[in-house]
C-alpha cells in the first residue's frame, strides 16, 4: 500500500514538472518572439509619425496601373519596365520632414531609401525640400506588395521649379539621378479691370498674378503714390510674358511688356525694354526711363497714416512738427531702400527705434524708423540698390503701433517726400531709341489685338449681370 502511495504520488510530481517547463518553453519562446518584432529601427519615431499622417499605401490593381500617367510616360525610357507595369505614389513634405523618413512612412525598403536619396545629392541636396513640395515614388506592379514587407522601389520624381523635373531610376542593384531640363512656350497674357477697393483684388479679378502686380506697383512707385492717387472707378492695363508647358499650363510668368494706370482721368503708361546694360527697365513712350533717383513709397501697398507737417503728437499729447511720413503696416512686412545708396547707420537710434540711414549722394539721403527687424547683412558701408530689401516694418522706439516712419533729408535738413522733384535716370537715345521705338510698335499691336477678345469677354459678363438684377 505505502508502496503504491510513493509510486503514485511520484508519477504526479514528475507530471507537474513537465507541465511546467513546457509553460516555461512557451514563455520563452514568445518574449523571443516579442523582442525581435519589437526592436526598433533607425528614426522610427520619425517614420511612425509621418507614416501617421501620410496618405494610405495603394494597393496595385487594375485600376491602378491601367493607365500610366503623363510623367511616367515621358520617363519611360529611364526604366527597364513599361509604363503600363508601373505606379505612382504621391508624397507631401510636411514641417520637420526628411525625404528618407518619407519614403519609409510609404513602406520603401530602407537599402533602397538610403540608396535612393545617395544618388540624388549627386544632383540635388534633399535638404532643399520646401513646405508642400509634391513627390512622387514609383514601384513596380509586377512585384508582390504586401504590408508585412517592405516594398522596392523603381524610382522617385519631383518638380523643385517650373522649369526643372528631378528623376532618380533604378540600374539594377543602384540608383542614377538625372536633372531633366522642361521646354516651356514663352506666351503673352492680357489682363485690365476697374479698381473698385484695391488695385491687388482688381488684378485677381482681371486673372493676373499677385507677383506681376507687385512688379507693376513697383515700376509705378517712382510717380505714383498709391495711398493718395488711386481712388475707386480708376483702371489699369498690363501685358505681360507667361511660360506655358507642354500640356498648356501656367508654369511661371516673365517680364511685363507694357501696362497702364488711368488714375482720375490722366493715363500713365510705361513700357518694358531691356536697355544696353541688359537690364529689364521701364520707359515712357519718348524713351524716357521712369526711374527716379527715389521711390515716393519703400513699402508695398500700405496704407500712408500720418503725412508731413504739424499734427498732434499721440504719445507727447501736444502739437508737434511731424518732419516725415508714416505707413501703416502689419509686423514684418519688407521695406525697401528708396535708391542707390551707402548704409551711413543703422541700429537703435532714441525715439526712432531700430533705425536706418541711407546716403544715396553728397546731396540726398532717406531714414526709416521703429524697424522691427533688420535683413541679414545690413550693416554700415553696406551698399545697397534701389528697391532692395533692408529691413522690416515694426513698433520699436516712441511708437503706437506697426508702421514705418519714413524721412527724405536734403543736405541734413527733413524734406516733404511728395512735394520733391527728382530728376530721372536715364534717356534713350541714338540707336537705342531706334530700337525702343521698333519695340513699342510691336507692343502696341499686340495689346490691340489682345484688348478685343477681352473687352468681348467684359462685354459678355456685363451684360450677365444685368439679366440676373
Amino acid at each position: 500500500m505505502k508502496k503504491r502511495y510513493i509510486a503514485k504520488h511520484t508519477s504526479m510530481r514528475f507530471g507537474l514538472i513537465l507541465t511546467m517547463a513546457a509553460v516555461s518553453a512557451v514563455i520563452f519562446c514568445a518574449s523571443v518572439l516579442f523582442h525581435e518584432t519589437a526592436k526598433p529601427t533607425k528614426n522610427t519615431a520619425a517614420v511612425q509619425k509621418i507614416a501617421a499622417k501620410a496618405e494610405p499605401i495603394p494597393v496595385p490593381t487594375a485600376a491602378t496601373v491601367k493607365k500610366p500617367s503623363a510623367a511616367l510616360q515621358q520617363f519611360a525610357k529611364y526604366f527597364s519596365t513599361t509604363p503600363e507595369n508601373l505606379y505612382e505614389q504621391k508624397l507631401t513634405v510636411r514641417s520637420g520632414d526628411t525625404l528618407i523618413a518619407l519614403l519609409q512612412s510609404q513602406n520603401v525598403a530602407t537599402e533602397d531609401a538610403h540608396v535612393a536619396v545617395k544618388a540624388l545629392k549627386d544632383v540635388w541636396d534633399p535638404k532643399n525640400l520646401k513646405l508642400d513640395q509634391e513627390i512622387y515614388v514609383i514601384k513596380s506592379s509586377l512585384s508582390e506588395t504586401t504590408t508585412e514587407e517592405a516594398d522596392a522601389i523603381e524610382g522617385i520624381y519631383f518638380r523643385p521649379d517650373p522649369e526643372t523635373d528631378v528623376l532618380v531610376y533604378r540600374e539594377d542593384d543602384s540608383f542614377t539621378a538625372e536633372k531633366l531640363g522642361r521646354t516651356l512656350q514663352k506666351t503673352f497674357a492680357y489682363g485690365g479691370s476697374v479698381i473698385d477697393l484695391s488695385l491687388f483684388e482688381a488684378g485677381d479679378d482681371a486673372g493676373v498674378p499677385m507677383g506681376v502686380m507687385i512688379k507693376m506697383i513697383r515700376a509705378f512707385s517712382y510717380d505714383v503714390d498709391f495711398q493718395r492717387d488711386l481712388k475707386n472707378g480708376d483702371k489699369f492695363e498690363i501685358v505681360y510674358e507667361k511660360y506655358i508647358d507642354d500640356k498648356g499650363d501656367a508654369a511661371r510668368t516673365g517680364n511685363i511688356l507694357y501696362a497702364s494706370l488711368l488714375l482720375s482721368g490722366k493715363e500713365r503708361r510705361i513700357y518694358g525694354y531691356e536697355n544696353q546694360e541688359g537690364e529689364q527697365a521701364f520707359y515712357d513712350r519718348n524713351g524716357m526711363s521712369i526711374k527716379k533717383a527715389l521711390l515716393k513709397t519703400p513699402v508695398d501697398n500700405v496704407r500712408m497714416s500720418s503725412g508731413f507737417g504739424m499734427r498732434f503728437h499721440p504719445i507727447l499729447g501736444y502739437s508737434k512738427m511731424h518732419k516725415g511720413v508714416d505707413f501703416a503696416a502689419s509686423i514684418g512686412t519688407p521695406i525697401h531702400a528708396a535708391g542707390n545708396g551707402i548704409i551711413a547707420e543703422v541700429g537703435p537710434n532714441g525715439a526712432y527705434g531700430n533705425y536706418i540711414k541711407i546716403r544715396h549722394n553728397s546731396e540726398f539721403a532717406t531714414a526709416y524708423a521703429h524697424l522691427n527687424a533688420f535683413r541679414k547683412g545690413i550693416k554700415e558701408g553696406v551698399r545697397v540698390k534701389q528697391g532692395e530689401v533692408i529691413g522690416y516694418v515694426g513698433t520699436t522706439g516712441r511708437s503706437t503701433g506697426p508702421h514705418l516712419h519714413y524721412e527724405v533729408l536734403v543736405k541734413g535738413e527733413q524734406v516733404n517726400p511728395s512735394s520733391l522733384k527728382l530728376p530721372t535716370a536715364e534717356q534713350l537715345v541714338g540707336k537705342e531709341l531706334v530700337a525702343f521705338k521698333n519695340r513699342l510698335s510691336q507692343i502696341e499691336m499686340k495689346l490691340i489685338a489682345m484688348r478685343r477678345p477681352a473687352n468681348a469677354q467684359v462685354a459678355q459678363r456685363a451684360v450677365a449681370v444685368q439679366r440676373a438684377n
